[in-house]
This record gives C-alpha cells, sequence and structure tokens, in this order.
C-alpha cells in the first residue's frame, strides 16, 4: 500500500554545508550528502502499543526515529530548513492507515535559519485498522520503508525498514512495554482547533491575529 511518493534523494535547504560534510560525501544542489550508511548517526524501529490485533478494529503503534546527541529530525513543517520522513507502506489489502501523526516540535535554530523538529529520540503515532476478513489464529505481518533527514551543521538522507507483525485475536489482549511511551507521544500531537473561526486584520506594517476564547478555554490556557 503506497501512501507517499517515496524520497530517493531528500533535498534540505540547508546552505550551511562545513568542511566536514565535505569529508563524508559530495553535497547536492540542496546541501544534502550523500552517505555510504543507509541510516547515519539515527535508526529506526516499530513499536507496537498492544499484544495482539482484532479484526476490523484499529491498534496504535509508532515509528520511532532515535538520533544521536547533536541530530535532529524534522516536525511537517521543516520551517527554513528540512523535509518530514516519508512512509512507503506494504500491508494487506483493506488496511487503514492513519499517520504518522506529527507530535508537537521543539525550535531548532541555526541562523540565520529556524527550523522545527526532533532530537535524540521521536515517536510518529500510527494507527492500523486491520481487515475485518483478517482471520482469528493468524498473524497481522505488514512492512514500510522509511526515510527522513538525520541532520546537524550538514543534512544526510536515511532510511530503514520497518515490520508490524502481530497475531490476530478474537479480543484484544494486553499492552506492551512501548505502550505507555506511545501513549506519552499521542497526547503531544496538536489537536484540530473547534472553537469559534480566528481573525486576522493585517495593515501596512502588520498582522493581528485573534483567537476568541470562551470560559472554558480560557481556564485552559495559561498564556
Amino acid at each position: 500500500m503506497r501512501l507517499h511518493r517515496p524520497l530517493h534523494l531528500p533535498a534540505c535547504l540547508y546552505a550551511l554545508v562545513s568542511g566536514a560534510a565535505f569529508a563524508q560525501g559530495t553535497p547536492d544542489r540542496s546541501g544534502a550528502v550523500a552517505s555510504d550508511d543507509p541510516s547515519p548517526h539515527s535508526d529506526v524501529t516499530w513499536l507496537g502499543a498492544g499484544t495482539t490485533a482484532v479484526p476490523g478494529q484499529p491498534f496504535t503503534g509508532a515509528i520511532r526515529i532515535r538520533l544521536e546527541a547533536g541530530w535532529h529530525t524534522y516536525w511537517h513543517n521543516g520551517g527554513d530548513a528540512g523535509l518530514p520522513l516519508v512512509v512507503d507502506w506494504k500491508l494487506p489489502t483493506g488496511t487503514r492507515v492513519d499517520g504518522p501523526a506529527y507530535p508537537t516540535p521543539t525550535r531548532l535554530p541555526q541562523p540565520p535559519l529556524m527550523s522545527y523538529g526532533y532530537e535524540r529520540d521521536v515517536l510518529f503515532p500510527v494507527t492500523l485498522t486491520i481487515p475485518a476478513s483478517a482471520k482469528v489464529g493468524e498473524r497481522y505481518r505488514g512492512t514500510a520503508s522509511v526515510e527522513w533527514l538525520a541532520c546537524a551543521d550538514v543534512c544526510l538522507p536515511a532510511s530503514g525498514d520497518i515490520a508490524v507483525d502481530i497475531p490476530i485475536t478474537a479480543l484484544a489482549a494486553g499492552s506492551t512495554a512501548a505502550a505507555p511511551d506511545i501513549a506519552e507521544w499521542v497526547a503531544r500531537v496538536p489537536v484540530a482547533w473547534r472553537g469559534e473561526t480566528p481573525r486576522v486584520v493585517a495593515n501596512a506594517t502588520a498582522y493581528r491575529l485573534g483567537i476568541p476564547l470562551g470560559a472554558a478555554e480560557r481556564s485552559a490556557w495559561s498564556n
């Protein structure tokens, strides 16, 4: 099941290619540098929240990217530089995929640029709903190829494969050790604004954004 166009040589908008970058490879016009290591300074794994899957029901997991100290990857809007991860799923026919979702990022200043992303460890939640026709007693199996950027003062294209392999049962049974971590990152995913429509007023020198808040919203907002 192909959900995204594959990114064979991810482009990074960095113009900050240092001498160290040339030591690792030849930069392309965007600043991304080829590497002999398919997953430089980072790795990818699949984590599942439940120990079983139920036909026709969703189950939650996450794509985990771990990065060495000093390296980062990007939010779905990288800011002045960067690109989001790309996932090419190969799943049984009839599977519904929701995600990956992007948790709230941190700022990644590299003056004069400002980007948004994640350092050290990030989980991108994914919900998979297996087909109702899946047979109890069998296993649900799928794979995905994941591509992302690992960046410090240079961006390196990274890639890796993940696999989903979980028994199919009539009822959900138990949680994995990764479930609390997945739940924590799910809670960090921004939710859609469901209040009144924000208002924008512009003049020759500035924009003013107003977000109307009811009593409930005001009590929940500290700033």
